[in-house]
C-alpha cells in the first residue's frame, strides 16, 4: 500500500490546486445540504420525530466534518 507522501510526490502543484478546488466545492455543497436539513428540522415541528432526529444529528456531524475539510 502506498504511503501518502509517495502519492503526493507524483502530483504537480497544478494537480494539487485542482484537487483542493474540487474538495472545497464538494465540501461547500455538502455543508449547504446538511445546513438545509438542520434548518428544516428547526423550522418544522412536525418533522421532530425519532427518525428525522437521527437524520438531524447525522447532518450536524456532517457539518462538523466538512468544516474540518476546509482547514488546510
Amino acid at each position: 500500500m502506498a504511503t501518502v507522501q509517495a502519492v503526493l510526490g507524483n502530483l504537480t502543484a497544478a494537480d494539487r490546486r485542482i484537487l483542493t478546488a474540487v474538495n472545497a466545492s464538494a465540501s461547500s455543497l455538502s455543508f449547504l445540504g446538511s445546513g438545509f436539513i438542520v434548518m428544516c428540522y428547526l423550522l418544522f415541528k412536525e418533522l421532530r420525530k425519532f427518525s428525522f432526529k437521527l437524520v438531524f444529528f447525522l447532518a450536524l456531524s456532517l457539518q462538523e466534518s466538512t468544516l474540518i475539510a476546509f482547514t488546510p
